[in-house]
Formats: structure tokens, C-alpha cells, sequence
């Protein structure tokens, strides 16, 4: 049996009787008032259910980035950066079903890379929007000072070089990615990583 509630949520037979059972018991189903609580409370589990089995992507647009993919069953897939629009699309595409994307937002006017990279990496950008898009992906852009933070990664220090800052972003996602995941993290797939961990703990989040 499924039970689909007020905004279209279904729930299997299993969900619905344990959330049923435990308002009862508490007293909830007394008027309509702990209706709309019992109710409420089922939608909460449903959209928590729902986080925990979608595929979660993460995505580095960089030419040199790369796009992780999060199973809900444990699995995790990691794929540099594809090289054409073509390769993008049947990247995105078999991913498409219960999938939620994040995206590392990039500004068009970025300071302190040269025009051609500039290009490159902005048109990258745009090229993996559309891709969900079309792939009718839902996703949304997060700023890297939002998601390192998140992820326990201090801002880069101002003599910090390149390498050694993109060395300490690959050391945590060996740090939550160890060899038992199947994959090997390295500079290309490491921020695609903690991207996608970062979005897989803010949906898991959101339905709690």
C-alpha cells in the first residue's frame, strides 16, 4: 500500500504505519489540530527517506575539475572533467534518475586567472547547467566559502601556494573517501568530492 499525503509525498506501508503508530501512542490523532502534527511528523520521515536514497553529484567545473556521484547504497563514482559537450551530457544524463546536483558556483568576472582560463572555466559552467537542465536534474550553486568551511577546510592563507592548498583540499577527501570506497581521490576529483559530501549532508539535514 502507499499513502500519499497532503503535497504528493507517498509513503509505503511500512513508513506509514510506524508514523501512525507512534502518533497514536502519543496522543496525537486526538483532533484535527494532532492530525496535522501526526501528518506533518510523516512528511519529515518521507523527505528524509527520500535525501537518504537520492543520488547526490557534485561538481567542479574546472577544466581540470571533476564530477563526484554519491549512491545512496554507499556507492561513490568519480569522473574527471569530460572534455566536450558531448561528453558532459552522457556523463549527466545516466545519472539522471533521483539524482540531486551541486554545483561549485563561478563568478563570470573571476579575478586573478587569465582571460583564456577564464573562458574556459565559465564556459564549463554554463555547459554543465544546461546539462542538468536538460537532464532535468535538480540542482543548486554553492560558493566554495560556503561548502569549505562546511567541510572543515580553513580559508587558504595568504602565502599559501596553489599546490599546497589544492594538496590540503585532496587530504580531507582521503580523510572521508579512504581506499575501502573503490576510488582513488586525486587533484582533479578531490573537490567534486567534498562538494558532493557537502550537499549529501545538507540534503540528509534538511529532512530531519
Amino acid at each position: 500500500m502507499v499513502l500519499v499525503v497532503g503535497d504528493g509525498t507517498a509513503l509505503g506501508t511500512a513508513g506509514f504505519t510506524a508514523g501512525f503508530t507512534a502518533g497514536f501512542a502519543a496522543g496525537c490523532l486526538r483532533d484535527s489540530t494532532h492530525v496535522r502534527r501526526g501528518l506533518n511528523s510523516l512528511r519529515s520521515v518521507a523527505a528524509k527517506a527520500k535525501a537518504m536514497s537520492e543520488i547526490i553529484i557534485g561538481i567542479d567545473p574546472g577544466a581540470s575539475g571533476g564530477i563526484a556521484v554519491l549512491y545512496s547504497g554507499g556507492g561513490v563514482e568519480v569522473h574527471k572533467m569530460p572534455a566536450t559537450e558531448r561528453d558532459i551530457w552522457d556523463l549527466i544524463e545516466i545519472t539522471r534518475h533521483n539524482a540531486f546536483a551541486y554545483i561549485e558556483w563561478i563568478h563570470p568576472a573571476i579575478q586573478k586567472i587569465g582571460k583564456s582560463p577564464m573562458s574556459k572555466l565559465y564556459g564549463n559552467y554554463k555547459a554543465l547547467r544546461m546539462a542538468l537542465t536538460a537532464a532535468e536534474i535538480p540542482f543548486e550553486t554553492v560558493q566554495p566559502v560556503k561548502w569549505q568551511p562546511a567541510m572543515g577546510i580553513s580559508k587558504r592563507g595568504k602565502t599559501e601556494t596553489q599546490t599546497k592548498w589544492k594538496n590540503r583540499l585532496k587530504a580531507r577527501a582521503q580523510q572521508l573517501f579512504p581506499p575501502s570506497c573503490g576510488i582513488k581521490v586525486t587533484l582533479a576529483v578531490a573537490d567534486a568530492l567534498l562538494i558532493a559530501e557537502y550537499g549529501r549532508r545538507e540534503r540528509t539535514k534538511g529532512g530531519e
